[in-house]
């Protein structure tokens, strides 16, 4: 951690003392709430700022607007109803400690890529992460629909039981489902299903990188996790890369006779293959130009001038080692699998404690610490990608 964060931390550790303080003083109404308004404000002042300006900005949906909403619905039913306010400050201190362990992860990667990659391979990173998987655009549509649909849920759930209920003479239980409303919206944030994932790929392509394999962009890393062909421009790349049926590569082949004749095969092949088969064509020859660029996956080997060569082909050996092309495959198809886990994980945790939730026995804190937890057990999921 850097001093700047350091200091972070040292303010939530004090907001979380003065809220065990303020919990056991025996005092009750406006001056406890005026109490917990300390630690709400020495945790979050940042996060209802950001929330004030995203507010003006008419934007609803932003992390610090969901969960400063949260936090003030739940004062706000202490202040009406049940006297408790100390929820809020932990719902606050909970989701910026998820924020400052994020952001320490992130600073730890960027560290080490510097120790790690020299400026031209940081260089060529920075491209590649420019250029987003198709997984990774889902999902960021995806994201967009999630928090919507659970803050209709909590518009819902505020409006429509009390009416039902006072139509037939019950006690409206106003502070239970404005309760359930905020549990709702603090489950709502969708970065705690999207954070994770870019790091899958930006870790898979440091790691490649670090043994002179360059990818162009993310997209080559899905397309290379499901390749089932591979085509070769010579007898001896094919058998120098070895045998690669145990990883799931179907077919290797060599693409023999003149330029337009191999071109041809290519195309053929390309016809011919199975519904979502993935090919990729493996070549020392620049001359190659229109065969790499014709595959899904163009491979080109033992070029030095990786920004050239990248110009027309997806992938770059510098070396001239065919054998790479297995940690190509294995790499990517272990991250395309780390990418399902740490999309698949967050969403069944929220229905989880969506289903807890409908039954009521969900405390809105132990849905922010899951959210964080599950968020940060992603975060570390990544680094296998390494």
């Amino acid at each position: 951690m850097n001093k700047n964060q350091k200091t972070f931390l040292l303010k939530l550790l004090i907001a979380g003392i003065l809220s065990a303080v303020f919990f056991f003083i025996p005092v009750e109404g406006y001056l406890k709430a005026l109490l917990f308004l300390i630690p709400i404000v020495i945790a979050g002042y940042d996060v209802y700022l950001s929330a004030g300006k995203k507010l003006i900005s008419l934007e609803f949906l932003s992390e610090d607007f969901l969960m400063g909403i949260a936090a003030a619905g739940i004062f706000v039913t202490g202040l009406i109803w049940t006297g408790q306010f100390v929820e809020a400050p932990l719902i606050i201190i909970i989701y910026q400690l998820g924020k400052l362990l994020s952001r320490t992860f992130s600073d730890s990667v960027k560290k080490r890529e510097e120790t790690s990659l020299n400026e031209e391979k940081r260089s060529i990173l920075h491209d590649a992460l420019e250029r987003k998987a198709p997984i990774e655009r889902k999902l960021k549509r995806f994201s967009k629909l999630f928090a919507p649909l659970f803050i209709t849920a909590a518009i819902i759930v505020i409006i429509i039981p009390p009416l039902f209920r006072a139509l037939y003479n019950l006690p409206p239980q106003a502070n239970v489902f404005v309760y359930a409303a905020m549990t709702l919206v603090a489950i709502s944030c969708p970065s705690y299903i999207t954070g994770s994932v870019p790091f899958c790929f930006r870790n898979t392509l440091s790691s490649l990188l670090s043994k002179d394999i360059f990818l162009k962009d993310q997209n080559n890393i899905e397309s290379l996790s499901t390749t089932r062909i591979i085509l070769f421009d010579s007898e001896d790349n094919k058998e120098r890369a070895g045998d690669m049926k145990p990883i799931g590569i179907s077919r290797m082949e060599v693409l023999f006779g003149d330029h337009d004749e191999r071109l041809f095969t290519l195309e053929k092949t390309l016809r011919q293959r199975q519904r979502k088969t993935y090919l990729a064509y493996l070549s020392k020859a620049p001359d190659d130009k229109r065969l790499i660029q014709r595959a899904d996956t163009g491979i080109i080997i033992g070029h030095t001038d990786v920004k050239e060569m990248l110009e027309f082909s997806d992938v770059v050996i510098q070396n001239d080692a065919p054998e790479k092309l297995r940690d190509i495959l294995l790499s990517s198809k272990n991250c395309m699998t780390l990418v399902k886990t740490n999309i698949a994980l967050p969403i069944v945790v929220k229905l989880i404690l969506t289903a807890l939730l409908a039954i009521g026995i969900l405390p809105i804190t132990i849905a922010v610490a899951a959210n964080v937890a599950v968020y940060l057990l992603c975060l570390l999921n990544s680094k296998r990608a390494l």
